[in-house]
């Protein structure tokens, strides 16, 4: 089951969510209730989100628009309370899993209650659904919906947030939301009688538990991904091994039903079997150079690009600098609103940035040295001035 995002843009904003973490940490720690982040879903695949359960940390981020700034909260593990200040939780509920500080009355309201947790499982996602929060409309209490995509990020990415009649749906991706892909592969020849744990191992994976076919469809999709599988004819049959094959004098039966309810990656079968295994595929590596431009403006003007990219959870890419006025205008291009009033080459070797004295200003985007064009990550500027920055990642607010 899941629930789809909603299509209602909150408060008729498009931008992206910027994540801040650590922005309304206390200092005393909780005690851990690591049953509370950990969750295993209808797949057998077992989720952990620790990494969202901060040990007595609010995590929270902001919604910049139209001249205002709303704050969410949320701790998924532990609950608003965790923090033991007051001050900390802006006054939020203390049995909440996430708040919102709105930033224009400055009420806060509960989005759900951490004990009203429910999990579902999709294809390609997971969410969890919390109720019972602060009243809405028509008097009915908020809910909350948190949807996780696999991403290559340890920390959450925040990609977008949706209000919808009394429900505020947050959309994030993060690692711990990732399934593992399997290539389904025969233990024949010298691997037959193997264990799927043993058989993997040879091929430099691993077995992964809960991805058994649960029907003769499902497993006739696995026999077709499997060149030359070997399969004549099938029958449910119970061994807790299955799915395999009997090879002896060329049979060809196939086996897909199991009686385990346990795990059957350790089973071994007769020498005269073959195993079919779902052997893990290793994750592709992060990209190293996607770059997402953002201006370092309001509260971070005058920062460097690594400090301003580090406080969003991700880095500066070094070498990504515009090299031409017209490459320049296609990183303009990419970023909302009107940013520059007119534009210069400059010779500040931490070009490329803005003047944010008033309204948009005067751009420059040249360095003055070789050097500068590799190494400007971690240069500052002056407090009036706002560095157009080469994050890595994904897309934040824009801040000016």
């Amino acid at each position: 089951q899941h629930l789809g995002t909603p299509t209602t843009n909150m408060l008729g904003c498009t931008a992206i969510v910027a994540l801040a973490h650590g922005i309304l940490g206390a200092s005393i720690t909780p005690d851990r209730n690591p049953a509370r982040c950990t969750w295993t879903g209808p797949s057998g695949h077992t989720y952990d989100f620790t990494s969202l359960g901060v040990k007595g940390n609010v995590t929270a981020y902001q919604l910049h628009e139209a001249g205002h700034t709303s704050t969410y909260l949320y701790n998924f593990c532990e609950g608003i309370s965790s923090t033991h200040d007051e001050s900390m939780s802006l006054g939020c509920d203390t049995t909440a899993a996430a708040c919102l500080r709105d930033g224009v009355t400055g009420h806060t309201f509960s989005l759900g209650r951490l004990s009203t947790a429910e999990w579902f499982e999709s294809e390609d996602s997971i969410s969890v659904h919390y109720s019972g929060g602060s009243s809405a409309l028509e008097s009915q209490p908020r809910r909350a919906v948190i949807t996780f995509t696999c991403g290559i990020n340890t920390e959450p990415v925040i990609s977008e947030v949706r209000e919808s009649a009394g429900t505020t749906s947050i959309a994030m991706s993060l690692s711990a939301a990732c399934k593992p892909s399997v290539q389904w592969a025969v233990a024949e020849g010298a691997a037959a009688g193997s264990s799927c744990d043993a058989f993997c191992e040879s091929q430099g994976s691993s077995c992964v538990e809960g991805r058994w076919p649960t029907s003769l469809s499902e497993f006739e999709r696995i026999v077709g991904s499997i060149q030359d599988a070997g399969c004549s004819s099938y029958q449910a049959g119970t061994y807790a091994s299955n799915p395999q094959r009997v090879t002896s004098s060329g049979s060809g039966l196939c086996y897909w039903s199991s009686s385990s309810t346990n795990g059957r990656c350790t089973l071994e079968v007769a020498n005269y079997h073959a195993r079919f295994c779902p052997c893990a595929v290793p994750p592709p590596p992060p990209p190293s150079r996607r770059v997402v431009w953002t201006v370092a403006g309001g509260s971070h003007s005058g920062s460097s690009c690594t400090s301003f990219c580090k406080e969003r959870r991700t880095k500066c890419v070094e070498g990504s600098w515009p090299t031409s006025l017209q490459e320049f205008k296609k990183i303009l291009s990419r970023l909302p609103g009107k940013l520059c009033s007119a534009i210069e080459a400059g010779t500040y070797t931490s070009n490329p940035q803005r003047v944010t004295a008033t309204g948009p200003g005067l751009c420059y985007w040249s360095a003055n040295s070789d050097v500068a064009l590799k190494q400007r990550c971690d240069l500052d500027v002056a407090s009036h001035h706002a560095r157009i920055c080469p994050c890595q990642g994904h897309s934040f607010t824009l801040q000016v």
